[in-house]
């Protein structure tokens, strides 16, 4: 709908104003109980850009890390084969990430989220695991490379 993308596009021109949009935050945050996935995915990344106060929106940004909604079960591209709650799950962990280690709160989250079956949601959350900058969140990272290392010597390709 129009007016979808018309908030998009808003939403969006606030996340390139980074710190200068830093009155908006609780509007974005209000922003993330949208039924839209494409519209809670543009809030994600806006505060995560802006920062800030963002931070008091960390606890409910987890909790897209585990919850689903069944209008997110559609498929979004065609050749990963993503659907939208994947495509949330990313957003999240990308905005955590650039928040840093102001965003410990998401650390328990983030370090469940490193099984999701979409292995890109895995993979941006050990940036953000990264980014936090916990001992526990670095252990929880290193624990997972070390059960997913393989010697090549034994295999042509990976067998996983």
């Amino acid at each position: 709908a129009a007016g979808e993308w018309g908030r998009i596009n808003a939403i969006f021109a606030l996340g390139e104003m980074d710190s200068q949009a830093a009155e908006a935050v609780p509007t974005l945050i209000r922003c993330l109980e949208d039924d839209s996935h494409r519209i809670v995915r543009t809030a994600l990344d806006a505060l995560g850009t802006i920062g800030g106060d963002a931070v008091s929106a960390v606890p409910r940004m987890s909790r897209f890390l585990t919850e689903t909604r069944p209008e997110w079960e559609e498929v979004t591209t065609g050749r990963r084969r993503w659907i939208a709650r994947d495509q949330v799950r990313g957003n999240v962990a990308e905005a955590i990430s650039r928040l840093g280690s102001q965003a410990i709160a998401a650390e328990d989250a983030l370090i469940e989220a490193l099984d999701d079956e979409c292995g890109y949601v895995a993979l941006y959350a050990t940036d953000a695991l990264q980014h936090l900058g916990s001992p526990r969140g670095q252990r929880a990272v290193m624990d997972l490379v070390m059960a997913q290392r393989w010697d090549c010597s034994l295999y042509e390709t990976r067998p996983w």
